[in-house]
């Protein structure tokens, strides 16, 4: 079966993506010109894989401006193997917590697929930004697809999804978060509501598995994820150590369809279908509550949820047990 999983997930990515003949190379550390990242970003095509060659002492990237993908697949692998020294790459804003810019903005287009590995990303505050304040380290545009794996997430602000903000109304994009750390950002009230220290997803799919989201704050609600009218999946990941205004949810909610937890920890969190948000006529799962036992966590999970033969469905059945 597992085979069969992963036969389908190769088979979808051939089929929108492109393979790249050899990976895009990139040999400085500068923040723009012949070699960089930012130039590679620029002439990749789609369906290209970029990794890096950065000599030791050389690994930290840091960018005077966010650095935008948009409509193409790209894979970005941060290892730096030989003839790089061996160590993750670092890519940051100038002032981590304080430069009022985000290190990724991704917008690759519908069924089109970002996947980012092995990196450290510090981000910026973009709280103040009159338009997209949202996601202090990587936006994730509309119906856009990311997966981010074995990468840590640290120091942004934004007034929604300190982190990591994924969606938009109407959103069908997926994000999958897999052996990822997202920890010490803020979400900053600016107008309403501030929700997501760590994430926030809206619409679409989140799947988050073998990650920790820990010491996140958000001004409002949810310190570490909002997941909101969005499909969830939760897997052998811990959650914990965020905070919110008088620990209501402070390590998270969800607002949704279904959400999945399995073999998790989440220390305080607060979860209701859109039908009990909002009181309206539409289809939702049925619901099963359970009790919350002492040291254990609330949540709500659904019969089932039928899913069409999407990404989002193939790598949530890839990716988790």
């Amino acid at each position: 079966m597992k085979t069969t999983r992963f036969l389908l997930l190769f088979l979808f990515f051939m089929s929108v993506t492109s393979i790249a003949a050899s990976p895009l190379v990139v040999t400085s550390n500068a923040d723009s010109g012949p070699g960089t990242l930012r130039a590679a970003l620029h002439h990749a095509k789609d369906g290209d894989h970029i990794v890096f060659a950065l000599p030791s002492g050389s690994e930290i990237i840091t960018i005077e401006s966010e650095l935008y993908i948009r409509g193409k697949s790209l894979i970005i692998d941060g290892s730096n193997k030989e003839p790089g020294s061996g160590f993750n790459v670092t890519i940051q804003v100038q002032d981590p917590g304080r430069s009022p810019w985000r290190v990724f903005r991704i917008d690759p287009g519908f069924r089109r697929l970002v996947t980012i590995s092995n990196l450290l990303l510090r981000g910026g505050d973009v709280s103040s930004l009159e338009t997209e304040s949202d996601g202090g380290v990587i936006l994730l545009c509309k119906d856009g697809m990311l997966t981010v794996s074995r990468c840590d997430i640290r120091n942004g602000r934004a007034r929604n999804g300190g982190g990591i903000y994924a969606g938009g109304r109407f959103n069908r994009g997926v994000i999958a978060l897999r052996d990822c750390e997202i920890t010490q950002n803020e979400a900053v009230i600016c107008e309403g509501e501030a929700c997501g220290g760590g994430l926030y997803v809206s619409f679409g799919t989140a799947i988050i598995h073998s990650s920790r989201i820990y010491e996140n704050v958000s001004q409002s609600h949810s310190g570490g994820f909002y997941i909101f009218n969005a499909t969830g999946r939760i897997s052998n990941s811990s959650i914990y150590g965020n905070r919110a205004p008088s620990g209501s949810a402070s390590e998270g909610s969800f607002c949704g369809p279904s959400l999945t937890i399995v073999n998790s920890f989440i220390t305080n969190m607060s979860s209701e279908t859109i039908a009990e948000r909002y009181r309206q006529r539409i289809h939702v799962p049925s619901i099963a509550r359970h009790a919350s036992p002492p040291g254990k966590f609330p949540f709500s999970r659904s019969k089932a949820v039928a899913f069409p033969p999407t990404l989002a469905h193939l790598l949530m059945t890839s990716i988790t047990p």
